[in-house]
């Protein structure tokens, strides 16, 4: 039998908190998960990394209810495959877009620096009055 680690010892490998384990499986996020002979959750390296990887998508703003039907389809197994990589590419166009906000956002502040260390007393006229 292989190594398990509790809900405690799961939360610490996750960066989850144990409340958020729990509604995890309560939602079908990740599967049954397995029980030692006194009842406690026990959670295989195999659960411990699927966890990792939900926890992931959910960082990249992924909705639960996409999280949910993703983990359905993973159970499903190789037959959903195309319906689970359609899903990670729409969520990379997602990613990509926020990416590029960011760096229009970036690139805004840089041009007001830059405008700051000229100190030449003109305005600069790609940023709006304010700031």
């Amino acid at each position: 039998m292989s190594a398990t680690r509790s809900i405690a010892e799961a939360a610490r490998a996750t960066g989850l908190s144990v409340h958020t384990l729990r509604y995890y499986e309560r939602i079908g996020l990740i599967g049954r998960v397995g029980r030692t002979s006194n009842g406690r959750r026990a959670y295989t390296e195999d659960d411990v990394w699927w966890l990792g990887f939900v926890a992931l998508l959910a960082t990249t703003g992924m909705p639960i209810r996409d999280l949910v039907a993703f983990a359905r389809l993973e159970r499903e197994g190789d037959a959903t495959l195309p319906e689970r990589r359609a899903m990670l590419e729409r969520q990379r166009e997602e990613l990509l877009a926020g990416v590029a906000r960011l760096n229009a956002y970036l690139d805004a502040v840089q041009r007001k620096l830059g405008h700051y260390a000229a100190d030449d007393g003109s305005r600069d006229p790609d940023v709006r009055p304010g700031g």
